[in-house]
């Protein structure tokens, strides 16, 4: 999808796949909410706020820690990420965007932006990481959402690790 976009969503889309933030936080990112120094944004307006009374803290990547440092000079005042006229991304903008990439790219329905979110969780809790981290990385209060969602994944890959361990011990 990446490669078939223009760089504005291009970036829009590498953000959502290395932070595994959701498109209404990506959309609003702004310079004051960039903490590099940290490799951080920090959200102080987002989606859960009343209820955990907390900023929500997207952790970078190296691959966006670059992208950041050039989006917070191209616009230190408002949102960081903009389309090709410069105007921030609206939550029907890339609605649009994405159906238009489902049907050049033969996509299945499912391809939403936020599809970018539920594969990071996915990976991380296949790669190794645990529910309670990926809870944090997701700005999740508790694990309660990934444990109903996801806890088969982390379950999984535990146990077939253990029998991957098994399988090679006995071809020695």
């Amino acid at each position: 999808m990446v490669k078939a976009s223009d760089p504005e969503f291009a970036l829009f889309l590498k953000a959502l796949w290395e932070t595994g933030a959701r498109p209404g936080e990506i959309r609003i990112v702004a310079a004051e909410d960039v903490l590099l120094e940290q490799g951080v944004w920090l959200l102080r307006q987002h989606k859960t706020v009343e209820k955990t009374e907390k900023p929500r803290i997207i952790y970078l990547t190296e691959a966006m820690v670059k992208p950041t440092q050039s989006l917070v000079k191209q616009h230190p005042t408002g949102p960081l990420f903009r389309n090709s006229q410069g105007e921030p991304w609206t939550t029907n903008a890339i609605r649009c965007r994405m159906r238009r990439l489902r049907e050049k790219l033969a996509l299945p329905a499912g391809t939403v932006a936020y599809a970018y979110r539920h594969t990071y969780a996915t990976n991380g809790l296949t790669g190794g990481a645990s529910i309670a981290e990926m809870a944090e990385l997701l700005g999740h209060s508790d694990t309660k959402m990934l444990s109903e969602h996801y806890g088969h994944l982390s379950q999984k890959t535990k146990h077939m690790r253990e029998v991957a361990k098994k399988v090679q011990s006995g071809s020695d």
